[in-house]
């Protein structure tokens, strides 16, 4: 099993539910190049989904894995329904993916990203401090989890580290205006499960889960209540059940 993170995190964002996935299966959690910890994005290069894809595809052939389990989370989600038009998944769990948005969505989009990452910078001592209360991390994450206040301290540093360290952020946002993906197919070549979060602020399931759904008719479509764009700190066990029941929780 592969797990792709969102744009500004680190593969620590499955945390909370990695050591129950990785009962069932041998799991790979990625940083995706251009985020913190891993390589840098070689200039000159636009950041675009399917480059991406490229980069993923080349780790599993270094780790001599064919076809994985691909579960991704926003922008992750994109690149595991990537992975599954390229023929490289056994099955594809996308939750609250990036993707199939209108031209004016992806502006508004990237345009709040970049106001919301600029303030952060501009205020990232303070920002550290806040990260230390309840009410800083509600400050700090609401847009992204339903209940911030209950992330440890050391998650919300984590989460802040990474976003603040993400050096290929503003690359990634102008691969994202600038490209058009391709139509996803009707029916992918293996069982896609499509999780949206009822709470998710930044992408939210109306009209974005609807979207999908009519884009992947034969997709397994699941509203996930009480849970924001990153569920897996807000739902834990209810994430990696859906996660393993749709995976079957072998050990591929």
């Amino acid at each position: 099993m592969v797990l792709l993170h969102g744009l500004g995190a680190t593969w620590r964002v499955w945390q909370p539910i990695l050591g129950e996935l990785e009962r069932h299966h041998d799991v790979l959690a990625l940083t995706l190049p251009g985020h913190k910890g891993a390589p840098p994005w070689p200039g000159g290069q636009a950041v675009t989904a399917a480059r991406l894809a490229d980069v993923i595809e080349s780790e599993l052939d270094r780790e001599g894995l064919g076809s994985v389990h691909a579960v991704g989370n926003s922008l992750g989600g994109w690149l595991a329904l990537e992975l599954a038009r390229r023929g490289r998944a056994l099955s594809v769990v996308a939750i609250a993916p990036i993707g199939l948005l209108t031209h004016v969505e992806i502006d508004r989009l990237v345009a709040r990203l970049r106001a919301e990452r600029a303030v952060a910078s501009r205020i990232r001592r303070i920002a550290r401090l806040l990260a230390r209360s309840r009410i800083g991390r509600r400050l700090l994450f609401s847009s992204t989890v339903h209940r911030p206040a209950d992330l440890s301290p050391e998650e919300a540093r984590q989460w802040l580290d990474a976003y603040l360290g993400c050096t290929g952020f503003d690359a990634v946002l102008e691969g994202l205006r600038d490209s058009e993906p391709d139509p996803l197919p009707p029916r992918l070549a293996c069982p896609v499960c499509v999780i949206w979060p009822e709470d998710d602020r930044l992408t939210p399931a109306r009209p974005f889960a609807e979207r999908f759904q009519t884009a992947l008719p034969h997709a397994a479509h699941v509203r996930l209540t009480a849970a924001g764009h990153i569920p897996m700190s807000d739902a834990p066990r209810q994430m990696a059940a859906i996660i393993l029941g749709h995976t079957g929780g072998t050990g591929d």
